[in-house]
């Protein structure tokens, strides 16, 4: 079976199956949320940019949009709340020059710790905050995140 690396930008959302992997790069402030069903093996990630909006048309910039969406598109693939988990990884603070009144890193981490627990999914893992910028990947035979810093390397969550 052929192997698909999907990228996934900032502000949307893809979902697909084993043996894809599913990944974003640069994340700094932003969040990469993957959800997943040991079950089906079916995983969709989200790269969140900012806590809350009420844009539809962009739901996956937003915590509080992000995580109802990418629910209901893995109950149209009948997948139940009930049989998922998610890895969170993201949030850093990257600037320490003037940002320590916005913290946008950690306003997008609490957020998304926020709605998930609203939708009571587990949490398996999470990477938050720090300095450093990251790269995830999202591999969707077993549901490992491999994250990528330059501050730590390469890790796995």
């Amino acid at each position: 079976m052929n192997r698909e690396f999907i990228y996934v930008p900032i502000g949307a959302c893809s979902i697909s199956q084993s043996p894809d992997i599913l990944y974003c790069k640069g994340l700094g402030s932003c969040i990469a949320l993957c959800i997943y069903s040991n079950i089906k093996r079916v995983g969709i990630l989200a790269h969140i940019l900012l806590p809350e909006g009420d844009d539809l048309s962009r739901p996956y910039f937003y915590a509080n949009l992000a995580v109802k969406f990418m629910l209901e598109e893995l109950n149209k693939r009948g997948i139940s709340k009930t049989h998922i988990w998610a890895k969170i990884a993201g949030g850093a603070n990257m600037f320490s020059n003037g940002e320590s009144h916005i913290n946008i890193g950690t306003r997008n981490s609490l957020a998304i710790l926020n709605y998930l627990s609203v939708y009571n999914i587990k949490i398996l893992n999470t990477d938050l905050g720090g300095r450093a910028g990251r790269n995830v990947e999202f591999d969707l035979r077993d549901g490992t995140v491999r994250i990528f810093t330059y501050e730590k390397g390469e890790y796995y969550i």
